[in-house]
């Protein structure tokens, strides 16, 4: 299950809720930082077990 909100402020993005998987963390973090204008991502996501 995902559930993903992202809020946008000055450049600054914030990623808050739940992941299915903990691997899909960094993921997502990746991703909004590789948007332009971008200039810092606050990671606030949980996530379930990681799969083997």
């Amino acid at each position: 299950m995902h559930d993903l909100t992202v809020e946008v402020s000055e450049g600054i993005v914030t990623l808050s809720g739940t992941l299915a998987d903990t691997s899909l963390i960094p993921v997502a973090a990746r991703l909004a930082r590789a948007v332009e204008g971008v200039v810092e991502v606050d990671i606030r996501l949980r996530g379930g077990p990681e799969r083997p």
